[in-house]
């Protein structure tokens, strides 16, 4: 399956993996591993439980709701990022 990540505002693809069984933690996993910035990423709701987020670039990225539970954001670039929970 293939699973785009895609820029919150211009809904460009920033990144994109496609393989069986993917999800949006594998895809942003092996972005991070590859060094891509996600800066604006949307990733509103996305389940990222236990996910390797070390040194991500996440800059203004849209995590709003999303599952960080147990994932490692240790040297991650979350400034100014959106990690509200929708009322």
């Amino acid at each position: 399956m293939n699973i785009p990540i895609r820029h919150k505002i211009t809904d460009e693809i920033l990144f994109e993996h496609d393989c069986k069984d993917n999800t949006q933690k594998i895809t942003l996993e092996l972005a991070i591993k590859k060094d891509v910035l996600l800066y604006n990423a949307d990733l509103h709701d996305a389940d990222l439980c236990d996910a390797d987020l070390y040194g991500a670039g996440l800059r203004k990225a849209d995590l709003c709701d999303a599952n960080l539970y147990g994932a490692d954001l240790c040297k991650a670039d979350l400034c100014d990022a959106n990690l509200m929970e929708k009322s």
